[in-house]
């Protein structure tokens, strides 16, 4: 599987701090949003501060901007008032072009919004927090997770190296995770909720052949345990055909303590058999433009847009039951909002026929 991506060698996060820490200045890793010595600016460039000040009002990035330019996607209508209104010859091509074709299904195709939502907006418009400002170089790394069938990029964030890696599993998101247990149809109106979560808590991340496992729980079992002896067994009086594997304590490694190769496919596994690719994309020191707080990471930077299953009967509204061997449809299983669930199933509050009823989510991310 390796062979499908392309890798770094191994690289140690924390070697790799000391390293650029010791190789640039101490005013090249300052952490405060643009922090510069315009003394020093000024008497290289041999002009005045007036001078000075002047040049980065003209050469402002908000000069690129024309008036009433919306910053959330375009629909065809907006954008295409914004090409007219915008006097670049480019802009005006582009605008003709859209113009002159008339087939409806690109206009579809144009429309369509994406199925992502890249959150770069807010990674610049985070809130510092005062009581937990980074104080010194710190590493920010950028971790991808992909659907565990379809291995697409499902979330990504950006975690900041003292953080454990406890901190960024209980922020990943996974249907597996929220499906409420137990079969509910002799008691629709239930008030207390257990998630596949609350029951089954364990999880592992697999990296460079160490088993971190999350034992904050009670509850947690060790799901590494089993694979490790089979792995780790001699085969014929020969040395483990996959290496030598141990395991650490998920909720006691940080980020900084991991080594690791950038682009290389990790796993994550959770609710028993739920595994996803977990994959390293970038390794950097913080800078100015980063969140400067530790409660702000992680943070996420990527993920699907949400997704509305709706009910069978209304088609309006979302499902909120699952059905089994449903006499009165023609589906198995079957979906329901509340109100038509209810008005269909039950008949002065009790079962009008035999089913099975299970809650379920119509929103979800993937």
């Amino acid at each position: 599987m390796a062979s499908l991506y392309k890798f770094s060698s191994l690289v140690s996060v924390k070697d790799f701090k000391e390293k650029i820490t010791s190789t640039i200045n101490n005013e090249d890793t300052c952490l405060e949003r643009n922090v510069v010595d315009r003394l020093k600016i000024s008497s290289e460039m041999d002009i005045t501060q007036e001078t000075l000040a002047e040049l980065e009002d003209v050469c402002s990035p908000s000069n690129l901007k024309f008036e009433d330019e919306p910053t959330s996607d375009m629909d065809p209508t907006t954008k295409t008032t914004c090409f007219s209104q915008a006097d670049l010859a480019t802009l005006t091509a582009v605008s003709k072009k859209e113009g002159q074709n008339s087939d409806p299904r690109a206009k579809i195709f144009y429309s369509r919004n994406k199925n992502y939502i890249i959150l770069s907006e807010q990674l610049r418009n985070a809130k510092t927090n005062n009581n937990d400002i980074i104080d010194g170089p710190e590493v920010v790394l950028s971790v991808a997770l992909y659907h565990p069938v379809k291995l697409i990029k499902v979330q990504e964030f950006l975690v900041v190296g003292r953080q454990t890696l406890t901190e960024l599993r209980d922020k990943i998101y996974c249907p597996a995770d929220s499906i409420v247990v137990g079969e509910h149809s002799e008691n629709p109106e239930f008030t207390t909720v257990t998630t596949a979560k609350d029951i089954c808590p364990s999880g592992f991340i697999f990296i460079e052949g160490v088993f971190y496992n999350d034992t904050r729980n009670y509850l947690c079992r060790n799901y590494s345990k089993v694979i490790m002896e089979w792995t780790n067994e001699k085969h014929k009086g020969q040395q483990p055909r996959y290496g030598v594997c141990t395991s650490k304590k998920m909720e006691e490694t940080k980020f900084e303590d991991l080594t690791i190769k950038l682009g290389y496919p990790y796993v994550y596994t959770h609710q028993g058999n739920c595994e996803h690719l977990l994959i390293f994309r970038d390794l950097r020191m913080l800078h100015g433009d980063d969140p400067q707080s530790v409660s702000n990471y992680p943070f996420p930077t990527f993920r699907p847009r949400p997704k509305r299953q709706r009910c069978m009967i209304c088609s309006i509204y979302s499902a909120r039951w699952l059905t089994r061997n449903d006499l009165l449809m023609s589906e198995d299983p079957s979906l329901f909002c509340e109100s038509c669930f209810k008005s269909l199933h039950y008949k002065n509050n009790q079962k009008a026929y035999t089913f099975s009823a299970y809650q379920y989510s119509g929103h979800y991310y993937w």
